[in-house]
């Protein structure tokens, strides 16, 4: 088969002028058609693309936004890591899943990404894709997939891929974060992160300060650091660095101590310094007695009270008209009698007259009292704490802490630590700011609930001054200071619980006093007291896990270097324990 070639035909348009006169109509009609339908079949593209983009259907979950990002107030959201609070420069909010890390990857859920940052995420089950809108781009990822596309042609591809797990989509968060335009800031020690919208120009750096109380201070001395630090632009401080910082040296000589902050957005101060001189010797304790008071009375008789009393009695005496003979004379003897008031021999409750007693002894004896985070940064520094400390400890959280026992320490310049029963405390508390608040009834459910108990307990009002003060606040269980079948109700299980049921159970109490008095108590890391001083080896292991910084079980011993942290212990001031006995503890 031949090829001919239409030259003729060619040469022919060719010599043809090239003017309106001479153009064919019907040529310049189809031009222009196929210009219209080239247009408009790029617009349907574009309209699909976009549509497919934001569409969803009934296999899709949506997530709102919530922040709004502007150039003046950059959207600005954190995370913690293991927790599902999401908070942002107005509110604090749940999402679906908890942040996590795994093999160095931080990984947040979807959900929290779009709401934290004020855009919409579409989820379509079925296909595994996420699309993202209305954030600072649009963007699109797949469960399974470490592919991530950005706007309509950019492709980033992820450290990780997207995963879904217990049905909430986790994102590896840093790439996709800065894929999209916004920065993402990680504190190590509060396990924070920040994500914030970038913008062009350069931020001013924060500044730092920092103060101590002295300039020289005697080996062992406790240091008292103060800090001022402050953002231009009013960025939240997010991570502060120190070096060398110590809250007390045991070794003579200058010590220079660093400090810079970080702000939310990433910028660090400049790091300043101060120098500070240690003089002395350290002489540590052998032994640091844990003082554990309950409930303090200020009645002395309702524990006993001596009556002076009289009695006749008959005794035979010589006659003194005749030495040979002997008569029977009668006479008034004096004696004291101990009445006993309601609490004798109850050896949790003592007397103020008592405590006050105590008291003065530890001021000549010229003791220092700790509270409980003081004594394990000593343990954790490798020492113990200087001659002459020792720790007060309030178990059960009854008022008379804060009306008997508080001023006396006041007075002493004493600080101490108290552990309450959480649930009675939060209860007590309710009703009473219902009777301040004047609610109808509330007076009298407040007296009902005191009259129920056998002693009158602390409120967060008080507990929260007394944490003003310097006092550690402790937990003595959530609701568990009880007994069970054989056993104190948290060292075993009850009845026909099996291990699973109790092992739920403990955490399950643990969990909630933690979380009541972390959300009460600023500034705090609770500790924890065994109820009716019993524990088990499970029960150790999950105050541990539960994030109480140390435990304490009555042992009628005082600390020593080889005490665990988890099982310190303590010693109960009783009722019948004399000054001098009180004294020899030291």
């Amino acid at each position: 088969m031949k090829l001919h070639s239409n030259r003729r035909s060619y040469d022919k348009r060719r010599s043809r002028p090239q003017n309106a006169e001479n153009k064919n109509p019907k040529v310049m009609a189809g031009s222009l058609a196929a210009i219209v339908i080239s247009a408009v079949i790029l617009c349907m593209v574009v309209i699909i693309g976009i549509v497919g983009f934001v569409g969803h259907g009934a296999n899709t979950v949506t997530t709102a936004a919530t922040a709004t990002p502007s150039a003046g107030n950059p959207v600005h959201c954190w995370f913690f890591v293991d927790s599902n609070e999401l908070g942002t420069d107005t509110e604090v909010l749940t999402m679906k899943g908890s942040c996590f890390q795994k093999d160095g990857i931080s990984y947040l859920p979807a959900d929290g990404i779009a709401t934290g940052l004020g855009g919409t995420v579409h989820y379509d089950k079925e296909k595994g894709t996420l699309k993202f809108s209305d954030l600072a781009k649009s963007a699109k990822v797949t469960v399974d997939s470490d592919k991530m596309k950005v706007g309509l042609f950019r492709r980033v591809t992820l450290s990780a891929p997207v995963m879904e797990k217990d049905g909430v989509v986790y994102i590896p968060a840093r790439d996709f974060l800065e894929a999209l335009g916004y920065g993402l800031t990680y504190s190590a020690p509060t396990k924070r992160m920040d994500a914030f919208l970038k913008k062009g120009g350069s931020d001013e750096a924060p500044t730092a300060k920092f103060s101590t109380d002295k300039d020289t201070y005697n080996v062992g001395e406790k240091i008292v650091y103060t800090t001022e630090n402050s953002s231009p632009q009013g960025y939240d401080i997010v991570e502060e660095k120190w070096e060398n910082r110590a809250s007390w040296y045991f070794e003579s000589g200058d010590r220079t101590i660093t400090y810079s902050v970080k702000d939310y957005r990433g910028n660090w101060s400049e790091t300043v310094s101060k120098t500070i001189h240690i003089e002395g010797e350290y002489y540590g304790a052998e032994t640091v007695p844990v003082l554990c008071y309950y409930y303090i009375t200020p009645d002395s008789d309702e524990i006993s009270t001596v009556v002076k009393k009289e009695r006749k009695i008959t005794e035979t005496v010589t006659d003194p008209n005749d030495p040979t003979k002997t008569i029977e004379q009668e006479k008034t003897e004096y004696y004291n009698e101990t009445v006993r008031g309601r609490y004798y021999g109850d050896d949790m409750v003592i007397s103020v007259d008592q405590f006050e007693e105590e008291m003065y002894i530890l001021s000549e004896l010229g003791c220092k009292t700790l509270t409980v985070s003081e004594y394990l940064e000593y343990a954790d520094s490798g020492v113990m704490p200087p001659e002459g400390s020792v720790l007060i400890l309030f178990v059960g959280g009854y008022e008379s802490t804060f009306t008997q026992a508080y001023p006396i320490l006041q007075d002493y310049g004493f600080k101490a630590n108290v552990a309450p029963v959480v649930k009675m405390v939060e209860d007590r508390s309710a009703l009473s700011d219902a009777v301040a608040a004047g609610e109808e009834g509330a007076e009298d459910q407040l007296d009902a609930f005191d009259d129920e108990c056998r002693f009158t307990y602390l409120t967060f009002e008080e507990i929260s001054e007394l944490g003003a003060q310097g006092y550690d606040v402790g937990a003595y269980s959530y609701d568990s200071n009880k007994y069970g079948d054989s056993a104190a109700l948290l060292a075993a299980p009850t009845g026909d619980e099996d291990e699973a049921a109790y092992e739920k159970r403990v955490q399950d109490d643990l969990a909630n006093a933690m979380k009541v008095l972390k959300s009460r108590i600023d500034d705090n890391e609770p500790f924890f007291v065994y109820p009716y001083d019993e524990t088990s080896e499970y029960l150790i292991e999950a105050v541990e896990k539960a994030n109480y910084s140390s435990a304490f079980v009555v042992s009628d011993e005082p600390l020593t270097a080889e005490s665990e942290r988890f099982k310190l212990e303590g010693i109960i001031i009783t009722q019948d324990m004399s000054g001098r006995s009180f004294e020899n503890l030291f």
